[in-house]
């Protein structure tokens, strides 16, 4: 009897340890401002120079900013994009959501969504927004006279597909959390 409780007991500590894994928080240290037309992007707490602020989007017509961001891979005709979509045209926090039919009737929430390509149109490993996670969008300025935006962020997404062959290098992990900050002209 005292063997079963014990691999019970161990049971339970293996799972907890697992599922505690997949939750994992990471510590950044971001800026409190970076200069305009920069960003400063972490990758599951480490800082990455290949992410990048890609653009801003004023969609003025539609009533809504986009925000997307990218690591281009040359080398093989790839790229991984990660970005906010139908964001309020407004300042304030906002949550984080997968469903666009919510996102375009709730002003407190931004779509987010992660993609990669390879060889200029195969798939490459694919992604899906982690919702248990603690995801947010913060714009702490919106200038429409002067066309710019700054803000922070933090994302978790999932994979769900680990992608086809000829990209070993550029595979991620299983979950993947962006941090970062950042300030940029937009276009409209």
């Amino acid at each position: 009897m005292k063997t079963l409780n014990r691999i019970m007991l161990l049971s339970i500590l293996i799972l907890f340890a697992t599922s505690c894994q997949k939750n994992k928080s990471f510590d950044t240290d971001l800026p409190d401002s970076v200069e305009m037309n920069d960003a400063v992007i972490f990758l599951n707490g480490e800082p990455t120079e290949n992410y990048s602020l890609r653009e801003v989007l004023n969609r003025e017509v539609y009533g809504i900013m986009t925000y997307s961001f990218a690591d281009l891979h040359p080398e093989i005709a790839g790229v991984t994009t990660f970005g906010f979509d139908r964001c309020p045209r407004s300042t304030g926090l906002f949550k984080i959501s997968s469903d666009k039919d919510v996102a375009l009737e709730d002003e407190t929430l931004c779509l987010a969504s992660m993609s990669q390509t390879v060889f200029d149109d195969l798939r490459g490993q694919e992604f899906e927004l982690y919702e248990d996670a603690d995801n947010y969008l913060e714009i702490t300025e919106l200038d429409f006279e002067n066309k710019f935006a700054k803000g922070h962020f933090k994302v978790k997404f999932r994979r769900t597909y680990n992608g086809g062959s000829g990209i070993s290098d550029y595979k991620l992990p299983k979950f993947v959390t962006f941090e970062g900050i950042f300030a940029q002209e937009f276009r409209e």
